[in-house]
Parts: C-alpha cells; sequence; structure tokens
C-alpha cells in the first residue's frame, strides 16, 4: 500500500490513493485473478486458487479494467490461446447491492481453436467477478490482471 487511509479488502491487493474523509474513500488498486477450465461451464476467476473473489465496499463505483489472457495446456501444440480486454462500472450502491454498467469487451486474439472462449464481468453483492467460458474437452488456463478506480462516499 502507499498513500494515506487506504483499505486492501482482497488478498494480494496492491493499493495506492490518498484517503480524505473516511479509510479508503479515494484509491486505485491491482490484483491478479486466474483459474481453470475443462468444459463450456462459465467459471469465475478468483484471487487465491478458488477460495477469494474481489470485495468491494458499499457506497462505492468503481472503473474496472480487466485484461485477461488464457492457454491451452492439456496438448503439446499450444495453439490455443486467447486475449481480451475489458471494462466497466461497478456500483455497490446499498449494503451490497451492485450493479455492472457499460460493459465493454475488445478481442486481442482468439486463435487455434478457440473461437468459443470468452470472458465477461458480473456482479453479486460487494464481489466482483470475472467470469471466463472455456471449451468441452480442454483444460484452460485463465489468468486477468485487474485495475480498479475506487471513489467511495
Amino acid at each position: 500500500m502507499g498513500g494515506q487511509k487506504l483499505l486492501a479488502n482482497n488478498v494480494g491487493e496492491i493499493v495506492h490513493g490518498w484517503g480524505t474523509s473516511q479509510v479508503g474513500d479515494a484509491q486505485h488498486m491491482l490484483m491478479v485473478v486466474k483459474g481453470v477450465t475443462t468444459n463450456a461451464t462459465p467459471l469465475d476467476l478468483t484471487l487465491s486458487d478458488g477460495l477469494d473473489y474481489p470485495k468491494l465496499p458499499d457506497f462505492t463505483d468503481q472503473l474496472v479494467k480487466a485484461r485477461v489472457v488464457a492457454r491451452r495446456t492439456d496438448t503439446s501444440s499450444f495453439t490455443d490461446n486467447a486475449a481480451f480486454e475489458m471494462e466497466c462500472i461497478h456500483m455497490v450502491v446499498d449494503t451490497g447491492l451492485a450493479a455492472i454498467l457499460n460493459q465493454t469487451k475488445t478481442i486481442i486474439q482468439n486463435g487455434g481453436g478457440s473461437t468459443s472462449w470468452d470472458v465477461s464481468f458480473s456482479g453479486s453483492s460487494r464481489n466482483l467477478f470475472i467470469r471466463v467460458t472455456g471449451e468441452a474437452g480442454k483444460t484452460i488456463r485463465w489468468v486477468a490482471f485487474v485495475d480498479i478506480v475506487q471513489v467511495t462516499g
């Protein structure tokens, strides 16, 4: 952490900013989430081996940017890969009531046999999810770098 009156809510989170009236009211956060898919069932990437999702405080708006990369790992050809960039506004308006607004996605690479792979944002309560969808019969490792600018009040 770097700054004053900061609030780190998540495992492995790096926080920078300068609070004014309350802890965590104006800050920038960085984190990495990851996961593995082996089918086409959507999976929410986690902070620590399936245990934690990014959590955000009440009465907060965040500009969220995520860079997601995926690679098939169960073959020696390694030609199936994908990369995406996403942005959204994530709002937690009242004791855990969340909304995802203005979600955008850019497909940077969807190569080889990976054209059905997909990513999106989702929210539930105070949690922010990076939701990925793989492909049946393929083991795919997913990693996302998440960049959040937050204002609380």
